[in-house]
């Protein structure tokens, strides 16, 4: 008779492969655990096998940017790929750039040779105060790095 799946916390699961038109797996410790991924509208009672390994096949292809959650004792969630943060308007009288993106992303700013390096909010805000306001036609980068993924660069114009 086989044992019977243990409960699993977030700190003992790791995805190890997430190829987004294909599979995802990891490893979870204690062997034989058992928990749910959740995609989209998909959600999946995973259990390891004596070894702590997991492999979920998926039904479709996922988009960059789809939110992977594990739900156990505590959630833990991954992003496939990053897209870019959605920064709010900079005027030249702005004194911050502000947006939202991933919740606890870490979002690095560009201005000119100046870079901003902050942690998004848990509810996925950012606010960086600025040393100076900007002149008009100013490039300003801003990219997000969550779950090991970095996104493009999203570049706005201050106006």
């Amino acid at each position: 008779m086989a044992p019977t799946p243990s409960p699993v916390k977030a700190s003992d699961v790791i995805i190890s492969s997430l190829n987004y038109n294909s599979t995802i797996s990891g490893k979870t410790t204690p062997a034989s655990s058992q928990f749910t991924i959740k995609y989209g509208s998909v959600s999946k009672v995973i259990t390891s096998d004596s070894k702590g390994v997991w492999t979920l096949k998926l039904t479709k292809n996922l988009a960059v940017g789809t939110k992977i959650t594990l739900v156990f004792k505590k959630t833990k969630v991954y992003y496939v790929g990053a897209l870019p943060p959605t920064v709010n308007a900079i005027t030249t009288k702005s004194i911050s750039i502000s947006g939202k993106t991933y919740i606890n992303g870490v979002v690095t700013i560009k201005v000119g040779t100046k870079i901003y390096t902050l942690k998004a909010s848990s509810t996925g805000t950012f606010k960086q105060k600025i040393a100076k306001t900007l002149k008009k036609g100013t490039k300003v980068l801003v990219r997000v790095k969550v779950s090991g993924q970095t996104s493009s660069y999203k570049t706005v114009i201050v106006k």
